[in-house]
């Protein structure tokens, strides 16, 4: 092969890439450009089932005890959006000994007063703490918060 014959052979070479480069071009215009691989990619997003032991509360006069109980209940409650009604029943059933026969009674008691049960959360564990807290707990609690200070060397 000649020298001229490799020249015509490579601009013919060279013609074929243009024209295929503006039938491309041509293509674009008139057909939906398609997304790259990573953009037509559904992501899941991240699920994780974790199951969590709630203890039973059985009513023991004991204010962290019962404390706990209720943060553990709430840790829960907050991985899904619950209702209080639902908050409120899944507790009742981790209600043990003393204080199950005491939520039942508690209930039979609105009920028969004719006075509507327990509706929200925060009235659920405002009426256990009432009921299974020490007397003065509240109080104790608030006069060591009172006399709470910084002593020399504790960082805040």
């Amino acid at each position: 092969m000649s020298a001229l014959e490799n020249k015509l052979e490579s601009m013919m070479d060279f013609l074929k890439q243009s024209t295929q480069a503006k039938d491309v071009m041509e293509l674009a215009k008139t057909e939906p450009v398609a997304q790259p691989v990573a953009e037509q990619r559904v992501v899941e997003p991240f699920k994780m089932e974790v199951l969590i032991e709630i203890p039973i509360y059985d009513g023991e006069l004991d204010p962290e005890k019962l404390n706990g109980w209720i943060k553990q209940l709430e840790v829960y409650f907050s991985t899904k959006p619950y209702t209080d009604q639902q908050r409120i029943s899944f507790a009742r059933l981790r209600l043990g000994n003393h204080a199950v026969t005491w939520w039942e009674s508690f209930n039979s008691g609105l009920e028969a007063k004719g006075m509507a049960p327990i509706q929200t959360w925060q009235e659920f564990t405002a009426t256990i703490k009432n009921q299974f807290y020490s007397l003065g707990y509240e109080e104790e609690l608030k006069g060591k918060w009172q006399f709470l200070r910084q002593k020399k060397g504790q960082t805040v």
